[in-house]
């Protein structure tokens, strides 16, 4: 993984956990404390979002849409998992199709926001 990408998933240490839903479906939750986009709020925003926060507030977000678009782009932190080829999370939907032993169709749809501010886009894209 490069440098960008692994700041990225620099949060792998906390306290995520995968959780088995039976029948080979699952859900990994990485930031568990920032799935609910409304909760705890007053909660203060993890250090490695510096750079995220203030490019929304250089674009004039308020403090609390803020913390919602942090939450909703880079911490809410959770995949579901369907098996046996579909993957999902609030920035992106997948299906995998194995086409050989070694090979495999990765179809990737990154979810924008009609009408979310430009560098929620841009991070979003990234990841």
């Amino acid at each position: 993984m490069d440098e960008s990408s692994a700041e990225v998933f620099d949060f792998l240490d906390g306290d995520s956990f995968v959780e088995d839903l039976g029948n080979g479906h699952s859900v990994m939750v990485m930031i568990p404390e920032l799935v609910d986009l409304e909760d705890k709020l007053d909660t203060p925003i993890p250090e490695r979002f510096e750079a995220f926060v203030n490019a929304l507030r250089a674009e004039g977000e308020s403090e609390d849409s803020v913390k919602r678009l942090v939450r909703a782009v880079g911490g809410s932190g959770f995949n579901l998992n369907l098996f046996p080829n579909v993957a999902c999370s609030m920035a992106f939907f997948r299906v995998l199709n194995p086409l050989t032993v070694n090979q495999t169709e990765i179809q990737h749809i990154a979810i924008g926001g009609d009408g979310a501010p430009i560098y929620p886009k841009r991070f979003r894209f990234r990841c």
